[in-house]
């Protein structure tokens, strides 16, 4: 594969990696009913209990994408 189409790929791959963290933050300050710096500790990251929520969530939400994606394919 040239690199235009791994530079092209990669692009993508970044936007689906933006989209999914968009929603599973969206979704974390829903569920939770606090602002997303609540659930952090003074570095930033993720207190445990709300890591865990939000790799589910990112797992769940990045295989919808994904299939979307593949069921697009198919129909080209």
């Amino acid at each position: 594969m040239s690199r235009i189409g791994n530079a092209g790929q990669d692009r993508d791959r970044s936007q689906t990696i933006e989209a999914v963290t968009f929603l599973t933050d969206a979704i974390l300050v829903r569920k939770n009913d606090i602002p997303l710096e609540e659930m952090c500790n003074e570095d930033g990251e993720f207190l445990n209990h709300y890591q865990e929520q939000f790799n589910r969530l990112y797992d769940r939400i990045e295989n919808i994408l994904l299939n979307m994606n593949k069921q697009n394919q198919k129909t080209r």
